[in-house]
Order: structure tokens, then C-alpha cells, then sequence
């Protein structure tokens, strides 16, 4: 046997215990290193990280690459393109900077007149996903009229939707909000931008969420 022989099982032995997962975070806290880690149909705990965790922004939903040595795994870090399915949503409470027509037919909803530019509005803890949705009551409550809705994220509009003569009960989106993925305590708008005709218009947001498209 040659000496560049002699290296041979050493070199090959490694190949052999090395391995790639990926994984979904369950929990991690920057703090003090402590993490649920699900590959597969386990979770792991406290995994070591080859890469400083802060600097990388790991959270709970995201999907990170890890490597695994014989029986030990270590995170090498977020895989930021593409995502997990199993990203959990994020709500967005939103509020209404308006007056709604009160006692209405008994309908419990809000509801405006005709004319009326209407806006509920609130603010992201930080926009981590790339796509966002609302779910509410819109449109046409009496008369005839066609109604203008947007949604608006740090004062861009991300959606739009028309409604003619009818009141439409249902989500919007997901509308994408790539541009501002990462960014901290950014506002949201879900607005009537014009209505025409005659009576009153539904305008009732019921659920507003940041998810994965």
C-alpha cells in the first residue's frame, strides 16, 4: 500500500456519517440558545448553530439547513428562499378610523353611506412573510352602488377589488408585500377609495393576516 493509500479510510470514513436535513423551527430563543428544531417526524432539542443565530433572524416557522455528523446535527443556517408550508400566519389587528352607520337593518356590521372614503388601519410587528390577506364583509348593503377597495402596506398598494351591486362576504389576496419583507412596524390600510351610486356600503374587515403566497 502507497502512503496517499494509507489516507484513504480516513477520507472516506466522514463521507459516510455526513448527512443534509432540513428542518422547521418549532421555538428558538436568542437569549440563551435553546431551541425545538422538527426533522421529520422529530423534533430535536437545542441544536448547536455554526452560524451566530442573531445575525441570521431565526424564528419559530422558519425552515433552516442543517447538517448531521454521525448522531450529532448543528444548524447551518435559514433557508431564505422559498419557505416552509408550515410557516404559521401572523395576525394584523386593524381598526376603524371611521364612524359606521349604527343600527342599520340589524345588520352588525360596519357600514357607511355612499361617498364615504372609509379606512381600518394598523401596524405589523415586522413583515417576516411575503404575502398578506384580509377577510371581511364589502360592498353594496342597500341602494346600488359599485365600490373601490385597496389595501395599502407602508403607503403603497399592495390590492385592489371591485364590487357592483352586490354584497360580498370573503378573502382578498394573498396579495404579495415582497418589497417590504424584514421591515419593522410598517402600516396597514384596508380603504373604500371610491364608491358611486346610491345607499349605504359594507365595509367590515373580520381577519387581516401576513402568510406565506
Amino acid at each position: 500500500m502507497t502512503k496517499s493509500e494509507d489516507f484513504i479510510p480516513l477520507l472516506a470514513a466522514p463521507e459516510q456519517n455526513l448527512g443534509y436535513r432540513q428542518g422547521v423551527v418549532v421555538t428558538w430563543n436568542l437569549d440563551d440558545g435553546t431551541n425545538q428544531v422538527r426533522v421529520g417526524d422529530a423534533v430535536l432539542l437545542n441544536l448547536s448553530v455554526i452560524t451566530q443565530s442573531d445575525l441570521i433572524n431565526i424564528r419559530p416557522g422558519d425552515t433552516v439547513a442543517i447538517i448531521k455528523y454521525n448522531d450529532s446535527y448543528a444548524v447551518l443556517g435559514k433557508i431564505k428562499s422559498g419557505g416552509s408550508p408550515g410557516t404559521p400566519w401572523i395576525p394584523v389587528p386593524l381598526y376603524p378610523q371611521f364612524n359606521s352607520l349604527t343600527g342599520f337593518g340589524g345588520t352588525g356590521f360596519w357600514s357607511v353611506n355612499v361617498g364615504t372614503l372609509a379606512v381600518w388601519q394598523g401596524h405589523t410587528y415586522a413583515t417576516h412573510h411575503s404575502a398578506i390577506e384580509v377577510d371581511g364583509i364589502w360592498g353594496q348593503v342597500s341602494g346600488s352602488n359599485t365600490v373601490t377597495f385597496e389595501v395599502h402596506v407602508a403607503g403603497v398598494m399592495v390590492g385592489t377589488w371591485t364590487t357592483v351591486t352586490t354584497l360580498d362576504v370573503g378573502r382578498k389576496g394573498p396579495y404579495s408585500i415582497a418589497n417590504f419583507k424584514d421591515q419593522e412596524f410598517v402600516s396597514v390600510q384596508v380603504k373604500i377609495t371610491s364608491s358611486v351610486g346610491s345607499g349605504t356600503v359594507a365595509i367590515q374587515v373580520l381577519g387581516c393576516h401576513l402568510r406565506q403566497p
